[in-house]
């Protein structure tokens, strides 16, 4: 039986396409070839793509016209034009760009023109006419509103109001709306809430459309009908509960109104059952029977960049015939007598096998009344008359904009193009099809073969995250593979995981009275607590109810004396420990993590006040930093040349605001390298760090190589960082107290992670939307409290003085749910401490010509809480230009020219992160050489710090140190020492370079014997091998679609290599060379004791290395030191303790370490490490990317379940849409 009318169904939609290409208007017929010419040349869809993406943003006519041109000059070989179009483009680059204000609108009037009949004219009186007309012919129109992303909840209510006009109007029967445009603040975790606020918005709607009825076509007077689209995964139950709960009202019992669900997701057969048999009840019940629109799937390309993007399982098939079958199944399902009378479907597609499937089954089963088709305004407008002739009720999905909204129909037009030309779809082919011919027996065995598929469907979703019931997490352990995969987040979107955050807030929230947590100090294996000082910790999201959830005992003097005795001894043997050993129980440390994932997330909450979207992604971290560093060090350990040994007692001295990735970073790294390590836990999150060590210790860390010790500041802080034992400290904080670590113990080796005064440029060739949003969620999440928070954003002129950006900036803003950790609808929770030192100056206190765009309110009930604030019109004079913050407080500046905004980034004395939004690569390129700042995010918010994704670590003020980025391949290397056991094995001998070094050699006035010579030699060709292969490259290790992070070295700006009479001929050649390689500015700084003979060598030969020859005292290099960003000693004998002073007080690293042969360690002295993200798809569409080999197919590790082959990329196309 299914093969007859398999068969029948293809026989009809060879019918049906026939008269379809006979009813094609010379107008369709050239859209046909337009879009044959961007599947045949990719590079036409990609151009017209940033055309018409890029030439709406900038308000001024000079500015696009710019742009258009760079885009005319950018892509040479496209063949996309007509006639009269190549003449536009032709006249535009003779003559246009010297009169913008006459091209410009005429070429964005083309674009226009060309999208209207995909993108209808949202004026009245134009959407008024063209519903009119397609009345006349019997063809229904579902509008769809476009208008600016939805980012605070005025524009909601505006948007709410628009929907309502639209109803109240004449011209609108039958509307679409998505959640996201009536709501601002959807929160996947606060589910409930969240319905709620949907449920009332959807209510409000739901009236409107009772209230206003029109006169169908056989004269009845219905309501108006509101249909519920779909849009990503992370919408569906959120979308489907809240149409039933409102469908459930009394009120609504004889209202129908619509949903859509979508074939390309294995659960929705599932949803389709469940919705069924509600309505079913409904309907028995005496409700009204809904309708149900059964779409393929149109945001095939952003499900696949998340999936990438967050590590977790593709949503949708994987393969098309999958999403093909399950389609059949649930229209099979739909017809069914049984179910059609209570649910009436629309079958939305422009696959005619597909339509001609539906039609026949229908008059099968006897439900053709309740049977619509359902297709794109002015995508096969031919096929429409085609079915319309024949009297198929027919039903036209029709997108709308004004033309001040444009813009914002930019990403439904891309997936349109996108739709067009994907190579699997029906559409691609059907531009230019002709039954019979190879592009139809393509489709009908595509058709067939997909009923193969129905019977052995995938029916749960690909998404089965279940925190509650976890599996061990080992398979992803790196001391079993030679494969690091970053840990995923939690997916709040599935309903185990929201139970699993119940069970956390009922554990943490509701800590019985009197059941406080004592939390000792850990001394070598020994606890300790009784007859200790104590401090208490009260739940800090319950802060009115000053309710106790813990004490820690507080180290005394002799506690840490101990304690350090205990760890330079060794008493663990941790030391001792080989490497192997060491990877296997940190390995095991991960899975110990993993499983205490939502106490550590518990407990933040508690202490901290961080809410449960904030710590869930540092636990992920800690995971990633116990698996990852480890597999560093065994990357490094596998050199033949090498044998690594830890440095020592190593010191972590965390902060607050990160209270569990940083603690387990800096401990995990220290342990990794084979140091017994001493953890001193910020006061504000001991409690997270006591966790953190007890998973450690549980999977077998030593207790006496990993101690714990919670103490008062001073003195016992200060005796633990400055204790003679303490080999090194980590410390993260702020900038004056790194410094002040330094001024007490001036060689201390000091890795330190300081402050940000961070800033986000935003061009008038942004996408405003995506820039707004991205700024708020950088500058206040967290409530603002993380070091890469954006504080500065930096206008364009034209943004600066839109009142329509301020306004949606303002809206954004104060829009956020200000709220505690327990009250999962929060987004921005309290601060850590009471409002207070520079923060409370800038709100207190601001400029003459300075004023609150948003204004900061201080809550009365708890000093902790304050609101976003927004300062307008901040110069470089501002408090709020030079203070780092650390609070949810952003300063808004102008600028004219970039360059002007870069100096104003760059002269904060700041480098840690910073971002621009612009879609103009003229720009980011500019820009990105430009600044100077350790993370730089394009297109994106400016936190992040992903482990080996995004390495963490700034420049200038923002490190103290050598500056290695943590969660980056160098970070452990450290806080070891490397023994040089023979000569590296990866060499680059027979440079050219080589021939001008060896007569530097010969001409040298001390005698070189052939030990070292050999040595220097190998120096030499290991250097030339580690720059062009490590340090001149560009690592981007995960490869995330859609995003690049792009690990890359840039040379010490300048740096001064001091000769002393000490020094070897290795020691100086060493370093003169890898200076010359890395392209420093050199400074050749000699001694005066240093022989006459050696000076006038280097005198003479520094023009050879670009560099400056000075001979100075150690006192008078002290005296310009604020030249250099870097000083290469050595030896740390050589360095005189006012050379150690000076160096301190400045922040300024000095490199005393004797030099290596071994340069892939060497040469870190001479670089600095920068990672660059850039955020480059639009809309999930890959834009020129796609044109390079395997870009579309990029994939995260995790992003594919194990049992799903794709064999190519073809087979993870898009599927159609509506």
């Amino acid at each position: 039986m299914e093969e007859g009318i398999i068969s029948r169904s293809v026989e009809l939609a060879e019918r049906w396409q026939k008269e379809s290409n006979r009813l094609k208007t010379k107008r369709q017929l050239e859209f046909d070839e337009k879009v044959a010419k961007m599947v045949r040349n990719p590079v036409n869809k990609v151009f017209l793509t940033e055309l018409i993406d890029q030439s709406f943003r900038p308000r001024e006519a000079k500015r696009v016209a710019d742009q258009i041109g760079y885009l005319l000059g950018k892509y040479k070989n496209v063949d996309l034009f007509d006639a009269f179009e190549s003449l536009l483009i032709e006249l535009f680059n003779k003559v246009g760009k010297r009169v913008p204000g006459v091209s410009v609108p005429a070429i964005v009037g083309r674009i226009r023109s060309e999208t209207s009949g995909v993108i209808l004219e949202g004026e009245e009186e134009a959407l008024a006419k063209h519903v009119s007309r397609r009345k006349k012919e019997k063809i229904g129109s579902n509008v769809n509103i476009i208008g600016e992303a939805l980012l605070g909840e005025e524009e909601a209510a505006k948007r709410i109001q628009i929907y309502k006009d639209a109803l109240d109007s004449d011209s609108v029967n039958y509307l679409s709306i998505k959640i996201s445009t009536i709501y601002s603040q959807i929160t996947p975790l606060a589910f409930e809430e969240t319905v709620e606020v949907l449920v009332e918005r959807l209510s409000e709607l739901f009236r409107s459309a009772q209230k206003n009825r029109f006169a169908a076509e056989n004269g009845e007077m219905q309501q108006k009908f509101i249909n519920l689209d779909m849009e990503e995964y992370r919408d569906l139950a959120l979308t489907v509960e809240a149409f039933q709960r409102t469908l459930d009202l009394p009120e609504f019992k004889g209202l129908r109104a619509g949903i859509v669900l979508q074939a390309y997701l294995p659960d929705t057969y599932e949803w389709h059952r469940k919705l069924t048999e509600w309505a079913k009840a409904r309907v028995a019940d005496g409700g009204a029977p809904i309708k149900m629109r059964i779409v393929k799937g149109a945001n095939m390309d952003m499900e696949q960049t998340e999936s990438s993007m967050r590590g977790w399982p593709q949503a949708p098939y994987h393969e098309k015939l999958d999403t093909d079958a399950n389609y059949k199944r649930m229209l099979r399902y739909a017809l069914q007598p049984e179910n059609a009378r209570c649910v009436e479907l629309g079958i939305a597609s422009h696959n005619l096998f597909e339509l001609a499937h539906a039609h026949l089954l229908a008059e099968e089963l006897g439900t053709s009344q309740h049977l619509v088709f359902e297709m794109l305004e002015g995508m096969a407008d031919a096929t429409v008359k085609a079915l319309n002739n024949e009297g198929r009720p027919i039903l036209l999905y029709a997108p709308v904009a004004t033309k001040a909204h444009f813009t914002h129909a930019i990403a439904y037009y891309v997936r349109r193009l996108d739709e067009n030309t994907s190579p699997q779809n029906f559409l691609t082919h059907s531009f230019n099809l002709e039954p019979g011919d190879e592009d139809w027996t393509f489709l009908a065995n595509q058709f067939r073969f997909s009923f193969g598929r129905i019977s052995r469907l995938r029916g749960e979703p690909f998404r089965l995250q279940d925190r509650l019931n976890e599996q061990s997490g080992r398979s992803r352990s790196t001391f079993q593979s030679d494969r690091f995969r970053e840990e995923p987040d939690t997916d709040w979107t599935l309903a185990a995981n929201r139970d699993w955050a119940e069970l956390i807030r009922g554990k943490w929230k509701a800590v019985p009275k009197g059941k406080v947590e004592e939390i000792p100090i850990s001394v070598g294996d020994e606890f300790l607590y009784e007859g200790l000082d104590t401090q208490e910790i009260i739940d800090h999201s319950q802060y009115e109810e000053n309710l106790p959830i813990a004490r820690y005992a507080l180290a005394r003097i002799d506690d840490i004396d101990r304690a350090m005795e205990i760890a330079a001894s060794d008493a663990s043997g941790w030391a001792r420990m080989g490497s192997s050993e060491r990877h296997e129980i940190l390995s095991s440390a991960a899975e110990e993590l993993r499983q205490a994932r939502g106490d550590l997330i518990g407990v933040a909450a508690a202490e901290v006040g961080k809410l449960f979207s904030e710590t869930d992604p540092e636990v992920s971290e800690a995971i990633d930093f116990a698996e990852f560093y480890p597999f560093a060090m065994r990357r490094f350990e596998e050199r033949a040349n090498l044998k690594f040994r830890g440095k020592g007692v190593g010191v972590v001295i965390p902060p607050w605001n990160f209270p569990i990735a940083i603690p387990a970073g800096g401990v995990l790294a220290s342990l990794a390298a084979g140091n017994n390590t001493i953890i001193k836990p910020s006061p504000q999150a001991t409690y997270c760090s006591w966790l953190i060590c007890q998973a450690l210790w549980k999977a077998g860390v030593p207790k006496s190589a990993l101690q714990f010790l919670p103490c008062r500041n001073d003195p016992e802080a200060s005796h633990i960082a400055m204790h003679p034992k303490t080999a090194y400290v980590i410390f993260t904080g702020s900038t004056r107290t790194a410094l002040n670590m330094l001024k007490k113990r001036p060689q201390l080796p000091l890795y330190a992670e300081t402050g940000g005064k961070n800033a986000m440029i935003v061009s008038s060739m942004a996408d405003r939307d995506k820039a707004i949003a991205d700024i708020i969620q950088s500058a206040y999440g967290n409530s603002g409290q993380k070091c890469s928070a954006t504080s500065l954003v930096i206008l364009q002129r034209s943004l600066f003085e839109d009142e329509a950006f301020r306004s949606s900036l303002v809206d954004a803003a104060k829009s956020l749910p200000v709220g505690y950790a327990w009250d999962f609808k929060s987004k921005f929770g309290p601060l850590a401490n009471p409002v207070g030192g520079p923060l409370k100056k800038a709100i207190e206190s601001i400029g003459k010509d300075e004023e609150w765009a948003l204004r900061p309110e201080l809550s009365e009930k708890d000093p902790h809480m304050v609101t976003p604030g927004i300062l307008w019109n901040v110069t470089q004079s501002s408090f709020c230009y030079r203070k780092e913050l650390f609070g949810p407080v952003i300063g808004v500046m102008c600028y004219d020219s970039l360059d002007e905004a870069i100096r104003l980034v760059n002269e904060t004395d700041y480098g840690l992160t910073s971002g621009i939004h612009s879609l103009d690569e003229r720009e980011i390129a500019q820009w990105r050489e430009a600044i100077r700042a350790g993370n730089l995010y394009i297109n994106r918010g400016t936190t992040g710090a992903i482990v080996l994704r995004q390495p963490f670590g700034g420049m200038a003020k923002s490190a103290i140190g050598p500056g290695v980025k943590v969660g980056g391949w160098n970070y452990p290397l450290e806080f070891c020492d490397a023994e040089e056991t023979g000569l590296p094995r990866d060499r680059r001998p027979n440079d050219p370079l080589l021939t001008r070094f060896d007569f530097m050699i010969e001409s040298f006035p001390d005698e070189i014997d052939e030990i070292e010579a050999a040595r220097l030699r190998a120096a030499f060709e290991s250097s030339l091998y580690e720059y062009e292969n490590v340090f001149s490259k560009i690592e981007d290790y995960f490869k995330i679609r859609g995003e690049t992070n792009q690990s890359r070295y840039l040379k010490i700006h300048d740096m001064a290599v001091r000769i002393e009479a000490s020094d070897s001929p290795f020691s100086i050649f060493s370093r003169l060379f890898n200076a010359y390689i890395s392209k420093t500015e050199l400074t050749i700084s000699v001694s005066p004791d240093v022989q006459e003979e050696l000076r006038d060598w280097l005198r003479m030969h520094a023009p050879d290395l670009l560099a400056e020859f000075i001979v100075e005292a150690q006192s008078e290099l002290c005296a310009r030191m604020t030249e250099y960003e870097r000083i290469r000693f050595a030896s740390s004998e050589q360095v005189s303790d006012e050379i150690w002073s000076a160096a301190a007080k400045r922040g300024i690293y000095v490199a005393a370490s004797p030099p290596l042969i071994d340069a892939r360690l060497e040469l870190l002295l001479y670089f600095r490490e920068q990672c660059v993200t850039h955020c480059y798809h639009r809309y999930g569409n890959l834009g020129q990317h796609q044109l390079d080999v395997h870009a579309a197919d990029v994939l995260a590790p995790g992003a594919l379940p194990e049992e799903v082959y794709v064999s190519n990329g073809d087979e993870e196309s898009e599927e159609d849409d509506e």
